[in-house]
């Protein structure tokens, strides 16, 4: 899902996009399997036709409750700070940043895509044929063991 200075675009587009001007950002949501042990490393992965050499930034936002057909100006969550930056990238071709900070303890992971690139970036949306992926690594959590002492007296 895109959005326009106040105009919602794409919903079933295959394309997300983002552009500083116009102000241009896209919103992603992931939900989140349950997972056994911890999460060491997440990487959300984005293909473009495009490229770009400003690069892109990540960000969380405010809030998880939005619906994708009901985002607009108003009621789009505000973007945090970024959490990620990638750099330049070329034209068709995949693209990760480090989102692992943002995946603790989440059950679903709301993000937003911006850049300050004065040219429109272009990636897969759910809908293309590479669809953004969110990439977890996780460790396996630390079997408990018994271990005997003997008193000291």
């Amino acid at each position: 899902r895109a959005s326009v200075d106040g105009v919602v675009l794409c919903g079933d587009m295959p394309n997300l996009r983002a552009d500083a001007t116009p102000k241009i950002r896209s919103y992603l949501r992931f939900r989140l399997p349950e997972l056994s042990g911890r999460i060491v490393r997440a990487q959300l992965r984005l293909w473009s036709p495009t490229g770009d050499l400003a690069g892109y930034s990540v960000h969380s936002v405010t809030s998880n409750s939005w619906a994708e057909r009901d985002l607009t100006a108003r009621s789009r969550p505000a973007p945090r700070s970024p959490v990620a930056r990638s750099g330049p990238f070329g034209p068709g071709s995949w693209s990760s940043v480090d989102v692992a900070g943002l995946t603790d303890d989440a059950q679903e992971l709301s993000l937003v895509v911006t850049t300050r690139s004065s040219h429109s970036i272009t990636f897969d949306s759910r809908e293309g044929p590479n669809r953004p992926q969110l990439v977890i690594w996780t460790k396996p959590a630390p079997q408990p063991s018994a271990t005997a002492f003997r008193m000291v007296a």
